[in-house]
């Protein structure tokens, strides 16, 4: 296991990632059992929790844009003047069109001008989507720049932290611009986010370390066995307030080693909490940033290392109780 987690995840984080959130598993089956009190369905199910929720009006491309930069303004003059440029460069295809791919995503070539693929909607979701992968575009823009082309490969760790940010800081901003009618859907969108890539997330990984546990323990495990451990650790997480169905036992098609791995680092992209970093260190960091950008051609072998990491601490993930 710990071959596949590349990216510079130590085996302790993806544990500890596991022991501190299934620790506050209560707080997700509190948020199952108010979510269906409140929906009012009969037998509500697992599946009931993906409700595709609206609110009254449309929100235009030009109105999303126009939100999106003033709830990116914290992250700096610099990188609004860069996601101003992407919103004129005719690099994002927004519409829904014959053929097209559904989801969405952000295509990054070296010293190539960076592409977003989306299918906007006029409402929040498609809004979140777009900042989503804003963060991947801006943050893949900083590499091309500031990195050569040997290391300037994005790791997940680091680019799901670029995106996961962007979907926060428009969720505050909504909260705190939006009417008291809204307030409780924006609310739930961002409990919704904790759900599904915090808790959700960390189900997959351990799904995973029991797969890995086990091959590496040499115990036979049949495809019956792996579908009946993932319906066991849905049972886990969810509680009792919702119904599981049947079908929820056929495990997802992709590979463990590319869906559980990239779940762990973007669950933990998401969880980091940098506002435990005093601010000395916090400094440090931003110093360091500034040395390497001046001096980049000359240190373009250097190794980028975070300092104070807390990682290996519950510290860490913290904000998971405070943010639900």
């Amino acid at each position: 296991m710990e071959k596949k987690l590349f990216d510079y995840v130590p085996e302790k984080v993806f544990r500890n990632n596991i022991k501190f959130v299934t620790e506050n598993i209560n707080l997700l089956q509190d948020f199952v059992k108010t979510t269906a009190k409140e929906s009012g369905i009969e037998n509500f199910a697992y599946y009931d929790l993906f409700m595709d929720e609206k609110i009254s009006g449309d929100i235009t491309i030009e109105q999303g844009q126009k939100i999106m930069l003033s709830a990116l303004v914290p992250l700096g003059e610099d990188y609004i003047s860069r996601v101003k440029h992407k919103l004129t460069d005719k690099s994002i295809d927004y519409l829904p069109n014959k053929d097209k791919s559904s989801g969405a995503y952000c295509s990054n070539c070296y010293n190539a001008k960076t592409l977003i693929l989306m299918n906007w909607v006029n409402d929040f979701d498609s809004l979140s989507t777009l900042s989503h992968e804003m963060g991947h575009c801006i943050n893949a823009e900083y590499f091309n720049e500031f990195q050569p082309l040997f290391k300037a490969e994005i790791p997940i760790f680091a680019a799901e932290i670029a995106s996961t940010v962007n979907e926060i800081l428009l969720n505050q901003y909504m909260l705190k611009n939006c009417n008291e009618s809204e307030k409780s859907y924006y609310l739930k969108e961002f409990l919704n986010q904790v759900r599904s890539t915090i808790f959700r997330q960390t189900l997959f990984t351990e799904f995973e370390l029991y797969a890995h546990e086990s091959i590496e323990n040499e115990i036979p495990i049949t495809h019956e066995e792996l579908n009946n451990k993932y319906y066991e650790l849905n049972q886990k997480y969810y509680g009792s307030s919702c119904v599981l169905p049947e079908n929820l036992k056929i495990i997802r098609g992709n590979t463990v080693e590319t869906d559980g791995l990239d779940s762990l680092k973007q669950k933990i992209s998401e969880n980091f909490n940098l506002q435990e970093l005093p601010k000395v260190e916090v400094d440090a960091i931003k110093e360091q940033i500034e040395i390497y950008k001046k001096y980049r051609k000359t240190l373009q072998y250097g190794q980028v290392y975070r300092i104070g990491g807390k990682l290996n601490s519950n510290k860490s993930f913290m904000g998971i109780e405070e943010n639900t």
